[in-house]
């Protein structure tokens, strides 16, 4: 009888430790992960941050010639239409790009310049460049 109680004590305190076990492992890894929630959104954040275009952000002119000089390309005039959500631009020995208002001008001209220097490197020469869609137009 007394083995049998102390078998019965033995499973049942082993019973309890392994729950307790179990519950502390799941609570670990519950920190773990809320620790490592952050992580995952900075790296989230730091890949390709300027290609990506945020609602809400609209170009002005001044926005554009700031953002076309810091990216080296020089534009013979910039018209901005009062009517519609339209910026016009002239590059220098290059296409008339249509900018939209409405649009972020980091994305737009960070897709100029890309544009411009892939078409550079295949030696073609574009007449218009319409940066008012989701995906650029090319016009040759």
């Amino acid at each position: 009888m007394k083995r049998l109680s102390k078998r019965r004590l033995k499973n049942t305190l082993l019973q309890i430790f392994s729950i307790l076990l179990i519950f502390l492992f799941l609570i670990l890894l519950f920190f773990i992960f809320k620790s490592a929630i952050p992580l995952f959104k900075a790296v989230n954040n730091t890949q390709s941050r300027d290609i990506i275009k945020p609602l809400g952000i609209s170009a002005s002119k001044q926005d554009l010639e700031k953002k076309l000089k810091e990216k080296n390309i020089i534009i013979e005039s910039l018209d901005e239409s009062s009517r519609s959500a339209l910026i016009i631009a002239k590059i220098a020995d290059g296409p008339k790009v249509y900018f939209s208002k409405n649009l972020d001008p980091s994305w737009q001209v960070n897709s100029l310049h890309l544009i411009i220097s892939k078409l550079t490197i295949d030696n073609k020469k574009p007449i218009l460049v319409d940066l008012r869609y989701a995906r650029p137009i090319v016009k040759f």
